[in-house]
């Protein structure tokens, strides 16, 4: 197959994209967009190179294999074993676990299951900086396919009827990723089936050599080049991916690759560009070791806005060095089928064997200093009440029970801030022998009010989940009712100020009294883990917040409250640290969770003060005055 230039540059392109999104350099929101683009041009060429060998009669499953792992295995042999040797000095032991468990991954190609089942609200969460080798989901999906694409065209799709197959292959997993992307998306992004259409483009373009007129290619050339770029950059953050969004990039690349077999353009022309072929040649280096870095410095607080430009500097000639020391020379070698096997086995051995050594010892914790352990071990302390209360469980009285037995004094009813208050106060509570109830379902607020984009209840939905936390409200009838929420994400949406109204108003009826606490404050980092980090690197938290924003946006909050039946609960006091800054942690416990849940041993610290807010720890009711 003749070496075509061009494609090179497509690959830079590409792999470009992906890292300039990774590092936050130039603006590029939606740089993910290029590892679809290196999906079409992997069905481009191995399509063909298979669909060359089965027409000549020269086609061989093992050859095929082997030399699919002499091109892939030996870089990514060497980046695992190097971010796990880096992982050993900068990962904390739960990370460093869950690496351990991707390791293991790796001999069954299954690094993208794993992912999908493990990061909290997919690609796009937070939580993603913890996974040094996260980019590897997209070399499972590849070799799924490959895995499954040879046996297809040898033993089910005769010679006759192979684009047929392609296309009509490519439609239902177009189809089932818009399907599954509509209401999974954290899910369908890691997985071959709503992937699949992707590379099947490639083999798509592969099977059409555009003829037409010339005016014509070098148009829409450009067309697709434009369209590649804007994806990379204009596609809106919480756009579900890859769905319905992810075709345009896919059939832009696929036109590319078309066009670019009979007549190059000038566009095409401008992809082989020297410079630009060279990096689409040590792309798949490039690649390897762009994220693992990133990763390491992120979650470990490390990392600098302005980092992002040098890292990308390094990255040329680390990528060529990689290319050019550990690619290149097992690709040129006359490795036999048999020694390939042997190498991939060996190294698949070595790579389980890390890693279960890895997970079997939870991520050695003893690495750290036992104060750092504690700090770290808080955001993945259980909480026993962080449990969903769906209009199911509402309907069914299935709710989060706390205190003592007996008549409901006091109810709860919120977000996930709710879960997160309850431990301490179910402690609390028993102490003042309180029987509370709380309703609480994540990002779905007390009242009622207009919120796109959210994972948590809307539309008439809540209305319904609102409703029915009513009639249970009456039906228990209790002498208190809080209210409590991530309001700075509520009180801004159409509708909140009357849902506000309406709900207070409902709450506070036949005597009881209502409460609205104000939001616990927010900090920029997860907690728990930039103070073990800073106790173990010896290094700042980075964690400081001014008290000063939360006080203006509960002031927002509290003038929403004016003249009704409520009493507005400040909890800021309790965070009030040095030199006006919220305080994280106290007597070397973490306060947070993560940037804005209190943690279960901060929430012990918390409930006596909420309690003493109600007045019913058993003192007299201070006299807290009505919001205006």
């Amino acid at each position: 197959m003749k070496h075509r230039a061009d494609i090179d540059g497509l690959r830079a392109l590409s792999v470009l994209l992906v890292v300039f999104y990774h590092a936050d350099l130039l603006e590029c929101h939606s740089g993910y967009v290029g590892v679809d683009v290196f999906f079409v041009i992997s069905g481009y060429l191995v399509s063909q190179l298979i669909l060359r060998d089965l027409d000549r009669g020269e086609f061989s499953l093992a050859t095929f294999f082997a030399r699919r792992i002499r091109r892939l295995l030996p870089c990514l042999l060497v980046v695992c074993l190097v971010t796990t040797g880096l992982g050993w000095f900068f990962m904390l032991p739960v990370d460093f676990q869950h690496l351990g468990t991707i390791l293991m991954s790796q001999p069954f190609l299954a690094a993208n299951l794993v992912y999908a089942k493990t990061t909290k609200f997919g690609y796009f969460g937070s939580t993603t900086v913890n996974y040094p080798l996260l980019h590897l989901w997209s070399l499972a999906v590849e070799e799924q396919f490959y895995v499954l694409f040879p046996l297809f065209l040898l033993y089910l799709v005769p010679r006759t009827r192979r684009l047929a197959a392609f296309a009509a292959l490519f439609l239902a997993s177009y189809a089932l990723s818009a399907w599954v992307t509509a209401s999974r998306p954290d899910f369908s992004y890691y997985l071959l089936p709503t992937r699949a259409f992707e590379i099947l483009a490639g083999a798509l373009a592969g099977q059409m050599v555009w003829r037409g007129a010339l005016w014509f290619g070098e148009l829409a050339s450009w067309l697709a080049a434009i369209v590649i770029m804007l994806c990379g950059w204009l596609i809106p953050n919480g756009t579900p991916y890859p769905g319905t969004v992810a075709l345009w990039p896919t059939l832009a690349a696929a036109v590319l690759l078309s066009l670019g077999a009979q007549r190059p353009s000038t566009l095409h022309r401008l992809l082989a560009w020297r410079p630009l072929a060279f990096i689409g040649l040590v792309s798949y280096s490039m690649y390897l070791w762009h994220w693992p870095f990133i990763a390491l410095l992120r979650s470990s607080q490390l990392w600098k806005p302005h980092y992002g430009t040098y890292w990308c500097i390094l990255l040329v000639p680390i990528s060529y060095v990689s290319w050019r020391t550990i690619e290149q020379p097992l690709r040129r070698r006359s490795l036999t089928n048999k020694q390939s096997f042997g190498l991939a086995a060996a190294s698949g051995l070595l790579l389980a064997g890390l890693g279960l050594l890895i997970w079997w010892n939870q991520g050695f914790p003893g690495r750290l200093p036992e104060s750092a352990r504690r700090l770290a071990a808080q955001e993945y302390t259980p909480n026993p009440y962080n449990r969903e209360i769906t209009l199911e469980k509402l309907q069914a009285g299935e709710l989060h029970h706390f205190g003592m037995a007996g008549k409901t004094r006091l109810m709860l009813i919120g977000d996930s801030h709710t879960m997160a208050i309850l431990p301490g106060l179910d402690e609390a509570c028993k102490k003042a022998g309180i029987s509370g109830l709380a309703i609480a379902r994540s990002s779905t607020p007390p009242v009622y009010c207009v919120i796109r984009n959210t994972p948590g209840l809307s539309g008439q939905a809540l209305r319904d989940f609102l409703a029915a936390s009513q009639r249970k409200i009456d039906q228990e009838n209790p002498e208190a009712v809080v209210l409590v929420g991530a309001w700075v994400g509520y009180q801004y949406q159409d509708g909140f100020a009357e849902g506000l109204a309406e709900t207070i108003r409902a709450c506070a009826a036949h005597g009881r009294r209502c409460f609205v606490m104000g939001q616990i404050p927010n900090v920029e980092r997860k907690v728990p883990r930039a103070l073990a980090y800073a106790t173990w690197l010896h290094a700042p938290s980075q964690v400081a917040m001014p008290m000063e924003v939360q006080r203006k946006r509960n002031l927002d909050l509290q003038s929403s409250l004016a003249n009704l039946p409520v009493t507005y609960i400040d909890p800021l006091p309790f965070f009030e640290g040095s030199q006006g800054s919220v305080a994280v942690e106290r007597d070397g416990l973490a306060l947070y969770r993560d940037e804005g849940h209190l943690s279960v041993d901060a929430s012990r610290l918390f409930a006596p003060f909420l309690l003493r807010q109600l007045g019913l720890d058993g003192s007299s009711r201070p006299s807290l005055p009505k919001a205006r």
